[in-house]
């Protein structure tokens, strides 16, 4: 069982992303694009998910995922933080957005914390 999907198309941001889940003991798998993680849903636990703030594409992408898996948590690290997209992530059913750059402590606590309030 893959535990946790990433989608991050900058390598050098990677290794975070994997040592975040990795300190859960989860599984990893990656993702080059929002398509391929709709590929993995349902199913995983947790989804840490890279976009360009103000991608509205990628938020509708987002709903998509959120409709296709409504317990998986959705994790956003978006470049930077504009209020507005960030609310607007939040309505699509993201769990939590963050802006780059971001400790690996925060996407752990927002993990557990989306983790056991999606399941409940």
């Amino acid at each position: 069982m893959t535990h946790g999907i990433i989608f991050e198309p900058d390598p050098a941001w990677r290794p975070l992303l994997e040592s975040a889940l990795a300190s859960l003991y989860w599984t990893v798998a990656s993702a080059d694009s929002l398509a391929e993680v709709a590929g993995f849903l349902p199913g995983p636990w947790a989804a840490v998910l890279a976009i360009e703030a103000g991608d509205v594409v990628a938020r509708e992408d987002i709903r998509a995922l959120r409709k296709a898996a409504p317990g998986t948590v959705l994790c956003v690290l978006v470049d930077e933080l504009a209020p507005d997209f960030d609310r607007q992530l939040h309505v699509a059913g993201v769990d939590a957005v963050f802006a780059k750059p971001v400790q690996e402590n925060e996407i752990v606590e927002a993990l557990v914390e989306g983790f056991m309030t999606r399941r409940g």
